[in-house]
């Protein structure tokens, strides 16, 4: 047995993505999020967590982009990151990054909403 799955309008869409990803600033805008929100997620730690952790926790922290230009990922390797954030059955949760991104959400949004309004009007003329 085999099913195929199709979405139409996905090659559009693609293109649309493509236009996106070649707006004047839209790299490092998201460059700029990314790191606002790892910087909130430090000022987090450093307000709910033993210093030793949060210094530990706060310089294994990332910002890496997908690879195709439209995400950039905050991430660390370090294991305990996830019981901080979620708890445990002994601990309650203390959610440092999923808060951050909370907090920037709007400046993220007001930014890239400049960035799009600043392009199209400049393609524009208007």
């Amino acid at each position: 047995m085999r099913m195929k799955l199709a979405v139409k309008g996905l090659e559009s869409f693609k293109k649309k993505l493509e236009n996106l990803k070649q707006l004047q600033g839209f790299e490092a805008e998201l460059d700029s999020s990314a790191q606002a929100v790892a910087s909130a997620a430090v000022e987090n730690l450093d307000q709910m967590v033993s210093e030793k952790s949060s210094g530990k926790l706060a310089s294994s922290l990332t910002v890496t982009s997908d690879g195709q230009g439209f995400s950039r990922i905050i991430s660390t390797k370090l294991k305990y990151a996830a019981f901080v954030e979620f708890g445990t059955v002994r601990t309650p949760p203390r959610p440092w990054l999923g808060s951050a991104l909370a907090a920037e959400k709007s400046a993220i949004k007001k930014s890239l909403g400049n960035l799009l309004l600043t392009n199209a009007t400049s393609k524009t003329g208007r």
